[in-house]
């Protein structure tokens, strides 16, 4: 009972999003569980500390306590958590680019739902199946398993599911160019999700949203879904998708050509890529910095010496300065224009003779 309780308690924490606390919490019913040989609670215990730490974006830790988890399971003969941890990994080695490894995970999960007839697990695979089809690139095939799992989610009720299939419908069909439809499908989740009291799904959602849009080069509107999505994100403790927020809220402030907050942005999604470990991501957000400094360097190199005068209002003889200014740039111009014709008109010359 009372490793129950410990496993509850965690649970308590988890969802209400203080990891840390989770993870104490589990850790304690971990050591009472071997402590009084009781293989259940301790596979459970196990798995619920590598869900809380997948959650905070360490799911290369995370990966460790699943496979002592689905050990323990597979040796008890317990199907229906077999298949509850064999999805938790496919999800960790998602979040770590490793796309093809999570669908043999998703499949396994899928194969022993079939078996067990339980529809939510099914439903849940599928959706995690579609995830890992849709980052290998194969979009039409992961609306295919989408759809499978939205008409189980809306056949049994569940809101959740039906939020997650929703979400994952609409990022499917933004990546094949149809954003109006995409956004259709995103606006549905973000409903339920309000309906629900969902923050995690609210901000993928959310963040979901701000892609669309992107797209669409509705940029102001992007970055205000954007801006919520981020602000949950930081809230709830999601490490991984706060970057990725970061990262796209660079891209529609980079569009609005407003560069240094977009490699500000882009900093600090960078500094959370370096903190997982994610390579692939690390070197995203280091291209996006340098094109941005690109950017402010021309800038700065071609900002017209206006904007360097101070411009005095106190006199007359000051006042007039700007005016000044604008006509000696603009004779600088016909000078400039005239020097390259004359210029231009020598080379032509002198290629046609030669």
């Amino acid at each position: 009972l009372l490793i129950t309780l410990y496993t509850d308690l965690g649970d308590a924490y988890s969802n209400a999003y203080a990891q840390d606390s989770a993870l104490h919490a589990y850790e304690q019913a971990i050591d009472l569980a071997k402590t009084l040989k009781d293989k259940p609670g301790q596979a459970r215990a196990l798995h619920q500390t590598g869900v809380a730490l997948k959650h905070s974006g360490r799911s290369e830790q995370a990966i460790a306590f699943f496979q002592q988890s689905l050990e323990i399971c597979r040796n008890i003969g317990d199907r229906r958590n077999e298949a509850n941890i064999l999805r938790s990994l496919g999800n960790a080695y998602h979040s770590l680019g490793q796309y093809s490894r999570a669908l043999e995970f998703h499949q396994q999960a899928l194969a022993i739902a079939n078996e067990m007839g339980e529809r939510r697990c099914e439903a849940s695979a599928l959706v995690n199946l579609g995830n890992a089809y849709y980052s290998l690139g194969q979009y039409s095939r992961a609306i295919e398993f989408y759809q499978q799992s939205l008409a189980i989610a809306i056949e049994l009720g569940d809101r959740r599911s039906e939020v997650s299939a929703l979400g994952d419908l609409g990022n499917a069909y933004h990546s094949l160019g149809q954003d109006p439809r995409a956004i259709e499908f995103l606006q549905q989740a973000l409903a339920i999700a309000n309906n629900i009291d969902d923050r995690r799904s609210k901000a993928s959602a959310l963040v979901n949203l701000g892609d669309a849009y992107n797209a669409l080069e509705q940029y102001p509107r992007a970055i205000e879904f954007l801006q919520q999505a981020l602000a949950i994100k930081h809230e709830i403790g999601d490490r991984h998708d706060e970057g990725i927020a970061l990262l796209n809220l660079g891209h529609a402030l980079a569009k609005l050509d407003r560069p240094y907050e977009a490699a500000q942005s882009y900093q600090q999604a960078l500094a959370i890529y370096k903190e997982l470990n994610l390579d692939h991501m690390v070197e995203e957000c280091e291209k996006a910095i340098e094109g941005q400094k690109f950017i402010i360097a021309t800038q700065r190199r071609f900002a017209p010496p206006i904007l360097h005068e101070p411009i005095h209002q106190g006199n007359s003889s000051s006042a007039k300065r700007p005016q000044s200014l604008l006509k000696r740039l603009q004779r600088q111009k016909k000078l400039w224009f005239w020097l390259v014709a004359v210029i231009t008109i020598a080379a032509i010359c002198l290629w046609y003779f030669l």
